[in-house]
């Protein structure tokens, strides 16, 4: 005859009880969720302010360059000093241009041009206080840089409907940008502080 034991001791036989109570789920997750254990599928990390993530990194890449500020119209980051040109000193520009022409006799302001676009400008920007600046790169034009902009403005000139496709858009764009700054990649500043040499 056999003698009563008692219950049978926890882990004997498979009897191990859930931790909580047999049936039970943890307290720290809802009824009828599994625990949470961080991060996982389905996770979404903080976004930074706007909607970026790595909201430090993203400051970074729009904060203005030392020594330069972003023109409140145009949205360009432009050296302290200088401003956008505004449409018309370079409606006035290419009045003088004309007038340049035939003072020079052409050839005198075609010399004076090649040596003038290692500077960024034209002679019609120096006299009137401009230069043509990359601001992707925040640098002023180089010698190529500059002949580039004049050689697609000079093509523009040689079809009257194109030179003219081409004021519109200058007159419409929000940078000032014809399509000879289009193509070359830059802003015509006013620089009356000569802050840019």
């Amino acid at each position: 005859m056999s003698q009563y034991d008692g219950p049978p001791n926890p882990g004997e036989y498979g009897n191990q009880p859930a931790p909580g109570g047999y049936g039970q789920q943890s307290p720290s997750a809802p009824y009828g969720q599994p625990p949470s254990s961080g991060p996982g599928y389905g996770y979404s990390a903080p976004q930074a302010p706007g909607g970026y993530p790595g909201g430090k990194y993203s400051a970074a890449l729009m904060a203005p360059p030392p020594g330069t500020h972003i023109d409140a119209e145009t949205g360009v980051f432009i050296p302290n000093g200088t401003e956008v040109a505004s449409r018309g000193r370079r409606v006035g520009a290419f009045f003088l241009y004309i007038l340049l022409l035939i003072v020079t006799l052409v050839i005198g302001y075609v010399v004076w041009a090649l040596v003038e676009f290692g500077n960024g400008r034209t002679p019609v920007q120096r006299v009137l206080g401009m230069r043509c600046y990359k601001a992707t790169e925040h640098r002023v034009f180089g010698w190529g840089d500059t002949f580039l902009r004049q050689f697609v403005l000079w093509a523009c000139g040689i079809i009257w409907p194109v030179q003219i496709a081409n004021f519109i858009v200058f007159l419409a764009n929000r940078k000032r940008q014809g399509l000879h700054d289009m193509a070359s990649g830059g802003v015509v500043l006013h620089d009356p502080n000569k802050v840019l040499g």
